[in-house]
């Protein structure tokens, strides 16, 4: 896509954020990046680097709900082992 093209097609209208597949928006940039209103849109110029910063925050978001999910899943799994199941399967082995 050319200069041109992407004024034409986002104008002014493509800011620093993203929206999540939960509908809610997060901003890419830092609140010290963002000193002025014309840095919260996305010049031609930083469309690679707005490109990435969506694929990270769209790849990541599950995050999230996943860290938690996975610790119980690991802390019932831990409990489970801890459990009398463990006391026979040492004594068939030793």
């Amino acid at each position: 896509m050319d200069e041109d093209s992407f004024r034409a097609y986002f104008g002014d209208e493509l800011l620093w954020t993203a929206t999540l597949s939960d509908g809610s928006v997060v901003h890419l940039k830092s609140h010290d990046e963002q000193s002025s209103s014309a840095s919260l849109r996305v010049h031609f110029n930083d469309r690679l680097r707005y490109i990435a910063l969506v694929k990270e925050a769209r790849m990541n978001e599950s995050r999230q709900q996943v860290g938690p999910a996975f610790c119980r899943v690991v802390s019932v799994l831990d409990s489970g082992a801890e459990g009398p199941g463990s006391n026979r399967s040492r004594d068939a082995v030793g």
